[in-house]
């Protein structure tokens, strides 16, 4: 699937519909607000299709682009005779969406945007955020590191680039600073000028040699399940039933360490990727090699035109368990992630190899967790999938009441069993 870039554009810079060549079609005719920066007043024509309202804001509509086409702006200015002239400018979509953010520096900054680009590209986001921060990381795997401070922040440096999911930021350097210290874009880049200027001229060039990707393997089974039965049935709350399940089809089972390893079985029926968790600390870990998109799919309820995703795997478990004892209808199946920032891209891979869901689904619920990253999963989800699964006709967001769905369903028992105590 090609990437996409989203811009939001007032509606009263839409000005008319242009027939397009073919002569059945229309385009907008959008005029580029002052925000667009080097492209403010110039004019863009854009199919209809590609036009949606921003369901962010009232009043304004969502400009969907491919990102590796090449836009063509005009813009109407006046000569010295009087006449009206148009000037034709060709830019990218990823060019124009930065000119709204702001990387388009004005004439009062003296940064050009190769000195800007220079920063965002060469600067060692892992040590720059250690170094300004103070936190510590620890490696996982052949290309992350993961913050022993705050679980949910991970660097990867394959990217040079920061996911912190808890927060719902992610980016480059620049980023880390606008969007997690709430700098002003210039203030971010004078911090970043100082810093590069002191590094010395070794530092002063990115690069990366990621180790050879190692085979994926599974932790070594143990011969019994008994710690991971009481973990989740009896600590987590878990239904029986489904625990059972998942140990018969080779989804769930206890290692040599006494820990419960989730085992993700992708589209072609083979386990790439397991998440271990420990029965008796917070410990939890992604297993080396795993394939972060495989997703746990939990096909409870077969040919469900109904897809819950949330962002973990014990939420998965979890968010099943929870209808069961409310006595709701299995009507779904069921897709968790490795975390938050992974539900979009792990949806896209298994909607797209998935018979079980592709052919079946017509309707998504994201039920991420209640906090700021899982709150905004929902609107990120839908604009970024919306306008081209269309066969997909149904979003809808269930947040828990909790923090997680586990908690809400540990939650549940416990107050169904302070009243059975009250009634005998």
């Amino acid at each position: 699937m090609k990437d996409i870039i989203t811009i939001s554009v007032g509606n009263d810079r839409i000005r008319g519909r242009v027939k397009q060549a073919n002569g059945i079609e229309y385009s907008k005719r959008v005029v580029l607000p002052k925000e667009a920066g080097i492209y403010a007043s110039h004019i863009l024509l854009i199919p209809e299709c590609f036009c949606k309202p921003d369901p962010r804001q009232e009043g304004y509509t969502l400009l969907y682009f491919y990102a590796d086409r090449e836009l063509a702006l005009s813009k109407c200015v006046t000569n010295k005779k009087g006449g009206i002239e148009y000037f034709k400018v060709t830019t990218t979509p990823q060019k124009l969406a930065d000119a709204f953010d702001g990387v388009y520096v004005n004439k009062n900054i003296n940064y050009s945007d190769e000195y800007v680009k220079n920063l965002k590209e060469n600067i060692n986001v892992l040590d720059f955020i250690q170094e300004r921060t103070g936190y510590s990381f620890r490696r996982q795997g052949s290309n992350y590191y993961r913050c022993e401070q705050h679980d949910s922040f991970v660097i990867d440096m394959n990217k040079n680039c920061f996911y912190w999911n808890s927060e719902g930021k992610s980016g480059d350097a620049i980023k880390f600073l606008t969007g997690i210290e709430k700098l002003s874009f210039r203030k971010a880049i004078e911090e970043l000028d100082k810093y590069y200027r002191n590094l010395p001229e070794e530092k002063r060039e990115f690069k990366y040699e990621a180790e050879e990707r190692k085979p994926f393997v599974l932790p070594e089974k143990a011969n019994t399940n008994y710690k991971i039965k009481d973990y989740l049935i009896n600590q987590r709350g878990c239904d029986e039933e489904l625990i059972n399940k998942l140990i018969s089809q080779g989804l769930l089972y206890q290692d040599k360490n006494g820990m419960a390893v989730f085992a993700c079985r992708n589209w072609k029926g083979e386990i790439d990727a397991a998440f271990t968790r420990s029965t008796y600390s917070s410990f939890k870990n992604t297993q080396e090699s795993s394939n972060p998109f495989t997703g746990y799919f939990l096909e409870v309820c077969p040919g469900a035109t109904k897809l819950v995703l949330t962002e973990s795997y014990i939420d998965a478990i979890s968010y099943y368990s929870m209808a069961k004892e409310l006595n709701k209808p299995i009507d779904f199946n069921v897709l968790g992630s490795d975390s938050c920032n992974c539900i979009s891209e792990t949806f896209r891979i298994n909607y797209l190899t998935r018979p079980e869901i592709h052919d079946y689904i017509d309707t998504v619920i994201i039920a991420s967790d209640n906090d700021k990253a899982g709150r905004q999963v929902y609107d990120k989800f839908v604009e970024k999938y919306q306008p081209f699964f269309t066969r997909i006709k149904n979003y809808t967001s269930d947040i828990p009441e909790s923090k997680d769905w586990n908690q809400d369903l540990i939650n549940y028992k416990d107050n169904r069993k302070e009243k059975d105590k009250t009634i005998y």
